[in-house]
């Protein structure tokens, strides 16, 4: 980013210092404000509330048109029919008249807004008020995202190993999964066995260390999972009278076994033969 060094020794300054500095402040909020909202040219920072009523009036705010920041005063109507509208109208005047050392005199405030207008027909360089987005906005464009990216998708249909068999229509474990990271596996099945290995998950889906996690056995004590950090997915405590059920969501970046609600003491007794 371009800056305006300052040095002792009695600096001479010039006008196109203080255009330096004007130029790039505009700059660096052209490239925050674009960078949040990539596809908008203009939008509204912050207020221009509108209230519709016998009046329409629209309260005070800050209006982004492109290539910088803008106020614009708040305003009152009195309502019309349906064929009028609101604009925003570029205003630029001046203020501050001061003599210079030649003698001229010129005004050193330029004010640049925008004002609001209430009319039946575009004025010339307006902007239809009701074309411009909110910069608020940008929340709903996150959550969105949020809501898109943590949605679970259908990855993989496990097929169960002997003894194991899926009891409902899903012919095989579920492994799902989403772009932040999270997996979750899911399954309905009944047994022959109380205890072994059900299934392995494929290579590039397993997590980093070994996870433990209870399951549903229609009993007291839960049946406990385990997947491997090698991919091998053992059960221990199966009913093999009842549908088991599976439902188990995890982060698959996992560095340390983890417990996931288990019995301190008595239960299930982890899954054997599974070093």
């Amino acid at each position: 980013m371009d800056r305006l060094l300052s040095l002792g020794g009695a600096q001479p300054l010039r006008s196109a210092d203080w255009e330096l500095i004007q130029n790039v402040e505009k700059a660096l909020l052209k490239a925050i404000l674009t960078g949040l909202l990539p596809e908008e040219t203009s939008f509204i920072v912050c207020g221009m509330v509108l209230t519709v009523n016998t009046n329409v009036d629209v309260t005070e705010g800050w209006f982004f048109d492109g290539d910088e920041i803008c106020y614009v005063p708040a305003s009152s109507f009195v309502a019309h029919d349906e064929g009028y509208g609101l604009y925003l109208v570029p205003d630029i005047t001046t203020s501050e008249n001061r003599t210079f050392k030649d003698t001229s005199t010129h005004d050193v405030w330029q004010l640049r807004r925008y004002e609001m207008t209430y009319a039946d027909s575009q004025p010339s360089g307006s902007i239809p008020f009701n074309s411009i987005p909110l910069i608020g906005k940008l929340t709903s464009l996150i959550l969105s995202q949020i809501t898109l990216n943590s949605n679970l998708l259908n990855l993989y249909t496990l097929s169960y190993l002997t003894g194991f068999g899926a009891a409902t229509g899903l012919d095989g474990l579920k492994l799902e999964k989403n772009t932040m990271g999270w997996y979750m596996l899911l399954g309905a099945f009944n047994a022959t066995v109380t205890a072994g290995k059900i299934t392995t998950l494929p290579s590039g889906h397993r997590p980093s260390g070994d996870l433990v996690a209870p399951f549903f056995n229609d009993s007291v004590s839960p049946g406990v999972l385990k997947i491997k950090k090698n991919g091998d997915v053992y059960v221990s405590g199966a009913s093999i009278t009842a549908t088991n059920y599976i439902s188990f969501q995890y982060l698959i970046n996992f560095q340390d076994p983890v417990n996931w609600g288990l019995p301190t003491s008595g239960g299930t007794a982890p899954p054997e033969g599974d070093a």
